[in-house]
């Protein structure tokens, strides 16, 4: 089958996306409808948005509706970022995934460079690959070059924040894809059971490529597959430390396969909480308690997960992560 004629969802979630980003979210949907590639649709779930995003797309977008190359999936309450991409998956016919940030825009010839990278290398067991993510606001800004792993298995992103002077300008081999823009071949993605519905937000990811990696498969970085990302500036909220201390302390649960790296991961949330207690956010402080009582209470869910994914790991899986973690300069 020809790279241009494997079809190709684009699904993006949203929720209140207009009043949050303005013309941010209408340009990264103009920018998926104005690639150069044949066989793709554009999946839109919305998660109960109240700000009339739905009925602003409908109308600047309603001949591409008309088409069907975009179509709109909109909940009835707020789902989160995990369980809409994997509504959005679910409702898909491509048979490679891309889950992309609504504050994401991408080059026209993006999808085109992706996809035929993934499409050469499928008998190499690459299921999973990151393009180059620049600053919308400052595109001599590096933003995402792929996760990669820590000594002790945390996740941490490459190059955010440096300045592009092309040190991230050749393939390579990465830990998985950043959030927000995710792309994945279809049968893999349904193989590892998806984005874990419980993580809500934040750190799903993390979750979903440790599992592809438990599994023996690979990611790549690719270099001139070029997009462009609004860097949040939202801070450490009492929801994001919420769901940050539940879901790493879950993604650890499920997927650790040494004890250093669960005690490092608990280490990591403490030294969190006391961060957050020496500047005196007191509700950041609670919220990240409460995230690790919802562990508590939902343990035995989590370690019935766990179970099942050590069961089907591999041991050239966990042999890659070793060695991506030994070579790490990252502390944890």
């Amino acid at each position: 089958m020809a790279i241009m004629n494997r079809k190709v969802s684009l699904i993006i979630v949203n929720w209140n996306g207009l009043s949050k980003l303005r013309d941010v979210f209408i340009a990264c949907l103009r920018s998926v409808l104005l690639l150069d590639y044949e066989d793709y649709e554009v999946i839109l779930v919305d998660n109960a948005s109240t700000d009339k995003s739905v009925e602003v797309v409908k109308t600047i977008f309603k001949k591409h509706l008309d088409s069907g190359k975009l179509k709109i999936i909109k909940l009835k309450k707020n789902f989160g970022l995990a369980a809409g991409y994997n509504i959005g998956a679910l409702l898909s016919k491509g048979d490679y995934l891309v889950f992309m940030n609504n504050d994401v825009i991408v080059a026209k010839n993006f999808l085109k460079r992706i996809i035929r990278v993934l499409d050469t290398l499928r008998n190499h067991r690459i299921v999973a690959v990151q393009g180059k993510v620049l600053r919308l606001k400052e595109h001599r800004i590096i933003d995402c070059a792929g996760d990669i792993l820590g000594r002790h298995a945390q996740c941490w992103i490459r190059g955010s924040g440096e300045l592009d002077e092309g040190q991230y300008d050749k393939y390579s081999e990465i830990f998985g894809p950043e959030g927000m823009l995710y792309v994945i071949r279809r049968d893999t993605f349904f193989e590892v059971g998806g984005f874990d519905n419980d993580f809500f937000v934040y750190n799903e990811d993390d979750d979903l490529s440790w599992r592809i990696r438990l599994r023996g498969y690979r990611a790549l970085y690719v270099p001139f597959a070029i997009a462009y990302h609004l860097r949040g500036g939202s801070g450490y909220s009492p929801f994001v430390a919420f769901h940050d201390a539940k879901n790493l302390l879950a993604l650890s649960i499920k997927n650790h396969f040494r004890i250093s790296w669960h005690v490092a991961t608990l280490l990591f949330i403490i030294l969190k909480v006391l961060y957050s207690l020496r500047r005196r956010e007191g509700k950041v402080v609670l919220a990240q308690l409460r995230g690790c009582l919802w562990v508590i209470k939902n343990l035995r869910r989590l370690i019935m997960k766990r179970r099942l994914i050590q069961a089907l790991a591999s041991y050239e899986g966990k042999r890659r992560i070793l060695m991506l973690a030994k070579s790490s300069q990252k502390p944890f």
